[in-house]
C-alpha cells in the first residue's frame, strides 16, 4: 500500500485503521484503479477488489460501487468447465435416485432413469455439467422429473442441462449460482415462473427457448446482456423486470 508496513491485506487495514492520519485513501483507491484497469490476468482484479475492499472499510464513498463492480468482474472470468472431462470420474457414484456424481460429489454429470419427481441437488454440488438431465431421443432418463432444487453450492449449469425436460414444473435457483449455459432450459414446457438470483452473471442463448407455460421471469440485477433468443417462443410471457444494469 505504499507504506511497506504489511504485505498482508488484512494486516494493512488493521494498521490503516489504527492510525488515522495514514487513512487518506486516494492513493488506495487510485492503486486499486490501476489493478483493474490494467487486468492482465485475474490476479489483478482480486489485488484490486482487496484495495477497493479497504477504501470502503475507512470511508471512502465510491468504493463500495467499484468493489461491487470488480466483484463482478472477477465471477464473470472464474474459468469453471461444464464439460465432462475424464478428471470428473474420481470418486463418482450413483445416489439413491439414479443421479451420477463426480468428482466426490462436486459435479452432477448426468442421470439414468430418475426415480423420483421432486429432486434436490446434494450439498456441495458446484456444477451440473453438460446435458446432465436433457432428453435423448429412445432414451428416457429424466422424463419425470418435475420439481428441482438447488443448493447454493451449485454456481454453474451446463449447456443443454436440462434440455427438453418437458415435465420440469418449478426450478429454485438459490444465490451463488453465476452461470446458466445455452439451451439449459429449453424447451422446458411446463415451467411457468423464475426467479433468477442476484449472483448470476451469465445467461446464455436460447436458456429459456420453448418455455410455453412460462409467464413471470425476474432477472438477476448483476445480468448486463441478455443473448440471442434467450427467452425466445415463450408464448405466453406476460411480465418480465429487468434491472437498470442491462446494456444489450
Amino acid at each position: 500500500l505504499g507504506h511497506g508496513v504489511a504485505k498482508d491485506y488484512d494486516e494493512a487495514l488493521k494498521w490503516l485503521q489504527k492510525n488515522p492520519s495514514q487513512k487518506d485513501t486516494r492513493n488506495i483507491m487510485l492503486q486499486a484503479s490501476f489493478y483493474e484497469n490494467r487486468n492482465s490476468e485475474n490476479y489483478d482484479l482480486k489485488e484490486a477488489f482487496h484495495l477497493y475492499y479497504i477504501a470502503a472499510q475507512l470511508g471512502d464513498a465510491n468504493a463500495a460501487e467499484k468493489l461491487k463492480r470488480v466483484q463482478d468482474k472477477i465471477l464473470e472470468s472464474e474459468i469453471i468447465s461444464t464439460k465432462v472431462s475424464k478428471d470428473d470420474y474420481d470418486k463418482c457414484f450413483y445416489d439413491e435416485h439414479n443421479v451420477f456424481y463426480g468428482s466426490n460429489g462436486e459435479c452432477l454429470i448426468t442421470c439414468n432413469n430418475l426415480n423420483v419427481k421432486d429432486y434436490s441437488v446434494k450439498e456441495g454440488c458446484r456444477v451440473i455439467k453438460d446435458r446432465a438431465f436433457s432428453f435423448n431421443i429412445g432414451v428416457d432418463r429424466c422424463s419425470i422429473l418435475t420439481n428441482l432444487n438447488l443448493p447454493n453450492s451449485v454456481s454453474h449449469i451446463g449447456d443443454n442441462a436440462f434440455l427438453g425436460c418437458g415435465n420440469l414444473k418449478s426450478v429454485v435457483l438459490q444465490e451463488g449460482l453465476v452461470h446458466i449455459g445455452d439451451s439449459a432450459f429449453e424447451l422446458c414446457g411446463d415451467l411457468s415462473s423464475l426467479i433468477m438470483p442476484s449472483s448470476l452473471v451469465h445467461l446464455g442463448q436460447r436458456a429459456f427457448f420453448g418455455c410455453r407455460n412460462l409467464t413471470e421471469i425476474v432477472i438477476s440485477s448483476c445480468l448486463k446482456e441478455i443473448e440471442k433468443m434467450t427467452f425466445g417462443a415463450c408464448h405466453s410471457l406476460s411480465s418480465i423486470s429487468f434491472p437498470d444494469g442491462i446494456t444489450h
